[in-house]
């Protein structure tokens, strides 16, 4: 008897595995998820507004004005709850955000502060299930709080409005396959109690049918972040990438036309009737409602009547494919980098890889703070010859068919970045070239590095080339992320302790 009771357990979850957002996720179990931390509030004691108060190595990197793109309506209340923000652009950059109430009091003594915990993940390449990347952290950053700035507030800069206190490479997140089936799990579970089935199925009525936001009925208090995962679970990994949710929005007032600008979905007491969808949605709405309450995925992809709402319609109307597998992965096949390299592992990587347009400043990060990384180029090396100088090359030579131009020059510049940063020498600058586009910073790798673990090397290339690469890296658009880079090399001038370098350099910073 138990054995059968736990062979039905096993199957059911096995079965987490089937819901078309997770399409692929069961053979990444084990992987990591490489993130960076940002913490969003009032600084206790001073007299600044909002603002980043700590950001990890990569944290924001391309996004400007990122704030605005996170808020979640007039943000008034101190409360606990969760979201996931989808990109705004074409651009792979996720955000897992969760809000608490800060301990901090602003200069006039006010408190009732609300305090964001923000992971900034980039999807390592298209197809990967985003709905695993939720699953994964949402819970974490559910459990954030003051605790990486508190104790340092007395260090910062607070006068400085794009200020922030540097915090260490953010762990990585392992996609831990019992733990993501606990989560999945018990996130149906909550969601199915916050919910009954007609108000779920109006909520995914709205969602297909594009309505921003949907403000699910019969709420009283925000949905756990497991639940929030799971609202993407039956929708198709296409649907799943593109939704936005938030589980609470923590205001007094609720404004849906503000809140739309942000979020798919967004929790609220007491919410309004919102605009009925067309029945073609409504139907389609109830099959995935359906198959939540019944936890059987296979419900989706059934022969039968509930299947119509599965096949294309007339007039464009969303349908539900089968869930695909991860997309191929095209390589240009570089050379591969040697072993003794290891600061070379993900930049080979990303050079590699033709659906790649994004450096992950965290997965280099790891590769940086790897035992031998430094120095990236043996002594008296000659950079000319050097693999990623090859490897621009080969890019330069060989746009793939389809890659758009505008794309290809941008993976390009953030090679040529990397290569100004992790090869220091006086003839760098004449092989590469400055990045063309301005938001990338010359200096952008950097911010993937310990300025101390770096040491004398980066002075390789010299005062006059390095006024270069700050003069370049300060005219990007992204004023937070110049401000990280300046922050970066005071503290790499205050490392290599050489007054003459601080001389020729200390204008720019």
């Amino acid at each position: 008897m138990s054995d059968s009771l736990d062979d039905a357990a096993d199957d059911s979850l096995n079965g987490l595995w089937r819901w078309p957002a997770l399409a692929g996720a069961a053979a990444l179990a084990g992987e990591d998820l490489h993130c960076a931390l940002g913490i969003w509030g009032k600084v206790h004691g001073a007299a600044s507004d909002y603002r980043w108060i700590a950001r990890s190595p990569g944290f924001g990197a391309g996004c400007p004005d990122l704030h605005r793109y996170l808020r979640i309506g007039a943000e008034d209340r101190a409360v606990r709850t969760t979201a996931w923000r989808v990109p705004w652009a074409a651009a792979p950059d996720y955000f897992a955000i969760g809000t608490y109430p800060s301990r901090a009091l602003d200069a006039a003594g006010r408190g009732a502060v609300l305090e964001k915990w923000v992971l900034h993940w980039r999807r390592p390449q298209p197809g990967f299930p985003v709905a695993l990347a939720a699953a994964a952290l949402l819970p974490v950053v559910a459990q954030g709080d003051d605790g990486p700035w508190w104790d340092r507030v007395g260090e910062g800069d607070w006068q400085r409005p794009d200020y922030a206190l540097g915090l260490d490479l953010y762990p990585p997140v392992r996609l831990d396959r019992a733990g993501l089936e606990r989560v999945i799990a018990a996130g149906i579970e909550s969601l199915l109690a916050a919910l009954d089935q007609p108000r779920l199925a109006a909520v995914y009525a709205g969602l297909l049918a594009g309505s921003r936001p949907v403000l699910p009925r019969g709420l009283q208090r925000p949905l756990p972040p497991g639940a929030l995962a799971a609202l993407l679970l039956p929708l198709s990994p296409a649907q799943a990438e593109r939704r936005s949710l938030c589980a609470w929005v923590p205001a007094t007032l609720i404004d849906p036309r503000d809140l739309g600008r942000n979020w798919d979905l967004a929790g609220t007491q007491d919410a309004g009737p919102g605009p009925d969808p067309a029945p073609e949605h409504q139907e389609l709405g109830a099959l995935l409602a359906a198959a939540l309450y019944a936890r059987d995925p296979g419900l989706l992809t059934a022969q039968g009547p509930g299947a119509r709402a599965s096949r294309p319609r007339a007039g464009g109307t969303p349908a539900l494919p089968e869930a695909p597998g991860l997309h191929p992965h095209p390589r240009l096949h570089l050379e591969p980098t040697a072993p003794e390299r290891p600061a070379l592992r993900y930049l080979h990587e990303f050079a590699d890889s033709i659906n790649l347009r994004r450096l992950d400043l965290a997965r280099l990060a790891a590769d940086l703070a790897a035992p031998a990384a430094w120095p990236p180029m043996a002594p008296n090396e000659d950079p000319a010859g050097h693999p990623l100088i090859r490897w621009i090359a080969v890019l330069q030579e060989r746009r793939p068919a389809g890659a758009d131009a505008a794309d290809w020059a941008f993976k390009i510049d953030q090679l040529r970045a990397a290569a100004l940063f992790v090869l220091p020498h006086p003839d760098t600058l004449d092989l590469v070239g400055l990045p063309q586009d301005q938001r990338v910073p010359a200096l952008l790798a950097a911010l993937a590095a310990d300025p101390a673990a770096v040491g004398g090397h980066l002075a390789a290339h010299g005062a006059p080339v390095l006024r270069r690469l700050l003069e370049h890296s300060r005219a990007c658009p992204d004023a937070s992320l110049v401000s990280d880079l300046r922050t970066w090399m005071r503290r790499w001038l205050a490392a290599t302790g050489n007054p003459d370098l601080t001389r020729a350099l200390s204008d720019l910073l």
